[in-house]
């Protein structure tokens, strides 16, 4: 028998393959394109800039697919419901293995990617090959894999919810940036931040973690019933 990771690997292989060579191809497309451009070439502001752009937009694409792979949810025929999928509460793991499998997925996944684009494609230092971004990206993954849950009967709010949460994640991001030129602004370095973000992740596992239990003894309850 295949154990939960691998089964739930397989399924989301299985899922979206298209859409992870396609973010595979971006990576190294730009990563080949990285290489062969004579450095003479990058000395021209202008083209510098247009290079950094194209491999930011193109970055920015690779990582919402990302986040369009662990969408990871379904929806109930019938019912204005998308959220956990049901199908897997009847698997004999405990509700924090199937909850953690995904976010812990997604949260790696998300981060290699980060990594790979800094260490492949912006070679020259244009972005930044600390762990604060991965960071902001890694807890963002936690929130919006907590609120398509947590919110699933709730679409409308759902939305507004997480159209909320990316420009406050972008303005979270560039913020410690902002510290190095404001003396004194602790509240807005990337220590005290990251402590935040941390406690943000663990905050919202652990609402995703009440909100699937609480959904799985639903669905039990009504089988009992029934």
């Amino acid at each position: 028998m295949r154990s939960p990771v691998m089964a739930l690997g397989w399924q989301v292989w299985r899922q979206n393959h298209r859409s992870i060579w396609l973010i595979v191809g971006i990576i190294s497309f730009c990563s080949l394109a990285n290489q062969i451009v004579p450095e003479r070439m990058r000395l021209v502001e202008s083209y510098r800039e247009l290079l950094n752009t194209v491999n930011g937009m193109l970055m920015a694409l690779s990582l919402l697919f990302i986040f369009g792979i662990f969408n990871y949810t379904e929806t109930r025929p019938g019912k204005e419901w998308t959220g956990f999928p049901y199908r897997l509460f009847v698997l004999p793991v405990s509700t924090l293995l199937l909850v953690a499998l995904p976010i812990c997925l997604g949260v790696t996944s998300i981060v290699v990617a980060y990594w790979l684009w800094a260490k492949l494609v912006f070679t020259h230092a244009e972005l930044s090959a600390t762990w604060w971004f991965p960071l902001v990206l890694g807890t963002f993954m936690v929130l919006y894999q907590t609120v398509l849950w947590s919110l699933a009967g709730f679409r409308v709010i759902r939305i507004v919810v997480l159209g909320l949460l990316g420009p406050i994640f972008v303005f979270i991001g560039v913020l410690p940036f902002a510290a190095k030129d404001t003396t004194g602004a602790f509240w807005i370095s990337e220590k005290f931040l990251s402590a935040i973000l941390v406690g943000i992740a663990v905050a919202a596992f652990l609402t995703a973690w009440a909100s699937v239990a609480r959904q799985r003894g639903r669905k039990r309850t009504k089988g009992a019933v029934g």
